[in-house]
C-alpha cells in the first residue's frame, strides 16, 4: 500500500519557487553584484599605491588654520596634528561620500540584472519550451510570476546590499592601510569620522521604498515577458521610447496637457528606469538642494523613508500590480508555442 503524498505549505512551495529562481539566476543576482565590488576595489587598491607613492616625492604647501604649512613628501600625520573641528567635518564629508560611492556599484550592477532578468523571466520558459514542464507541477501560475517578482524586488537587492556590504568594509580597509603606510593615524582619520553601519542600515532600511518604486518596471518587463512571442526587449523599451518620440515630435503630447516633461520624466523614465538605484532622489522635493550639508540627512532613516510619500511612487504601484496581473493571465493562457 503506497502512503499519502503529503502536499507542502503554500509557504514552503513558495521557498522552493524562490530556491529555483536563484540556483539558475545565482551569476547574475550574487556574483554579478561581487565581481562589481571587487573590481571597484582592485582600481581604487591600484589608485592609492599610485597616489601614495607620487605623494612621497611631492612637495609643496598647504593652508590650515590660516598656517601655511610646507610640505616634503606625503605627510599625513603632520595635516593631522593641525586639523580643526571644521577640518574633520569636511573629511568625514568626504569619507562617507566615498562609502557610498563605493556601495553604489552593486547596486548599480543589480540594477541591470534585474532589467533583463525580468524581462527573460516568462519569456525564456516559453523559449526553452520547459513551460509545460512547470506548469504540470503542483504550482499556480500566480505563484509562480510572484516568485519571480519577489526575486526581482526583495532577493535580489538584499543580495547587492550584501556585496555593497564588502565592498565597504574593503574600502575601509584600503583606506585605513593608506592611511597607515603614510604614517598617520588610520583610526582618528578613517574609522572615527567614517559611518560605514549608518550607510548600510540606510540601503536595508530604504528596501521597501526601493520594491515600490521599482515595482512598475518589474512589472511592465514581466508583462512584456509573458506577452511577446520574440524579442521582448522590442516591447518593452522600443515600443514606449518610440511612441514618446512620435509624440514629442507630432506635438501630439501637447494636445494632452501633459507636456514633453511629464511624458518623458514621469511616463517614460519612470516606467523604464525604476529599477536604478537612487532614481526617487529626483522625484523627491528637495532633490535640487542637496549639498554637503544634507550628506548627513542621507544616512537617516526619515530619508530611507522619505520617498513613501509620494503620490508617483503609490500609483506606479497600482500600475506594477495591473502589469503583474496581466502577466499571470497571459502564462495561465500560454503553452510552448
Amino acid at each position: 500500500m503506497n502512503a499519502a503524498v503529503t502536499p507542502l505549505p503554500p509557504l514552503r512551495r513558495f521557498g522552493w519557487l524562490l530556491r529555483r529562481e536563484f540556483w539558475e539566476h545565482r551569476t547574475g543576482v550574487l556574483y554579478a553584484p561581487l565581481v562589481a565590488g571587487g573590481l571597484a576595489l582592485l582600481l581604487t587598491a591600484i589608485g592609492m599605491v599610485t597616489a601614495v607613492l607620487l605623494g612621497r616625492n611631492a612637495s609643496g604647501q598647504v593652508d590650515m588654520n590660516g598656517e601655511t604649512i610646507t610640505l616634503n613628501g606625503l605627510d599625513l600625520a603632520a595635516l593631522a596634528s593641525r586639523m580643526g573641528p571644521e577640518d574633520y567635518g569636511q573629511l568625514a564629508d568626504v569619507l562617507n561620500m566615498t562609502l557610498l560611492l563605493a556601495a553604489f556599484w552593486p547596486l548599480l550592477v543589480m540594477a541591470f540584472v534585474v532589467f533583463f532578468y525580468c524581462l527573460g523571466a516568462l519569456y525564456d520558459d516559453r523559449r526553452d519550451r520547459s513551460i509545460l514542464f512547470w506548469k504540470s507541477l503542483p504550482v499556480s501560475d500566480l505563484a509562480t510570476v510572484l516568485s519571480k517578482l519577489a526575486t526581482a524586488l526583495l532577493v535580489a537587492p538584499l543580495l547587492a546590499i550584501l556585496a555593497s556590504a564588502l565592498t565597504v568594509a574593503g574600502y575601509l580597509a584600503l583606506m585605513m592601510a593608506g592611511v597607515a603606510w603614510a604614517g598617520a593615524d588610520p583610526v582618528a582619520l578613517v574609522w572615527q569620522p567614517a559611518r560605514p553601519l549608518a550607510l548600510l542600515g540606510n540601503l536595508l532600511l530604504s528596501l521597501p521604498a526601493y520594491a515600490l518604486w521599482a515595482l512598475p518596471t518589474a512589472g511592465w518587463l514581466l508583462l512584456c515577458s509573458a506577452f511577446a512571442r520574440r524579442v521582448p526587449f522590442l516591447w518593452a523599451v522600443v515600443v514606449p521610447v518610440l511612441g514618446g518620440a512620435l509624440l514629442s515630435a507630432s506635438g501630439l503630447v501637447g494636445m494632452t496637457g501633459l507636456g514633453h516633461a511629464a511624458l518623458w520624466r514621469d511616463g517614460i523614465a519612470r516606467l523604464l528606469l525604476g529599477t536604478m538605484p537612487g532614481m526617487t532622489e529626483l522625484y523627491l522635493p528637495d532633490a535640487a538642494g542637496q549639498d554637503q550639508a544634507a550628506l548627513t540627512n542621507l544616512f537617516s532613516a526619515s530619508h530611507a523613508f522619505a520617498p513613501l510619500s509620494l503620490p508617483a511612487l503609490w500609483i506606479g504601484a497600482v500600475f506594477g500590480l495591473a502589469c503583474v496581473a496581466g502577466a499571470v493571465w497571459l502564462r495561465r493562457r500560454s503553452d510552448d508555442s
